[in-house]
């Protein structure tokens, strides 16, 4: 990419990626996947599904979520970022 690179690297969860200095987003079809996964692998924790289906959901919603207007979309993007770093954190 280069040392000149302003863009956005989006990638897996692959921790080589850890060292790059640019910005840098983690990709959702990945996430997913390894959600599910992790649901599958711990089908019989309630706790486990539980708090997949909620990230999952955040997700969904961020989704789902449409405005013309650039400053509500940056607000709201900054709500879902929060509330999921909430949930990974478990403090949700």
């Amino acid at each position: 990419m280069g040392e000149d690179f302003e863009g956005v690297v989006v990638s897996d969860f692959y921790s080589g990626y850890g060292v790059l200095l640019s910005r840098h987003q983690r990709c959702w079809a990945h996430m997913c996947r390894d959600l599910a996964k992790l649901a599958d692998e711990h089908a019989s924790d309630d706790a486990v599904r539980n708090w997949v289906e909620d990230v999952v959901a955040v997700y969904k919603r961020a989704k789902r979520f449409h405005s013309d207007d650039a400053q509500v979309r940056l607000k709201r993007r900054e709500l879902f970022e929060e509330e999921l770093l909430r949930r990974m954190r478990g403090l949700i």
